[in-house]
């Protein structure tokens, strides 16, 4: 049961870090030329699935693994 809980967590922190990928509201602004980075962009969505699966898989350690 284990490994099917941990590929569940990589399905669900890949699903909450997806939603965290856009842009801050109002931008891109095309008439005083500012445009945020894609590579921030990504890296905020990433953060988020990094966070959510480094503590689901504590969770997870601690309690199914715990003797």
């Amino acid at each position: 049961m284990f490994p099917f809980l941990v590929h569940c967590l990589d399905l669900f922190a890949s699903t909450v870090g997806m939603y965290f990928v856009r842009t801050k509201k109002g931008l891109p602004d095309m008439c005083n030329g500012n445009v945020e980075d894609a590579l921030t962009i990504m890296k905020r969505g990433y953060n988020m699935a990094m966070f959510v699966g480094i503590i689901g898989l504590f969770m997870i350690c601690y309690f199914w693994l715990n003797p």
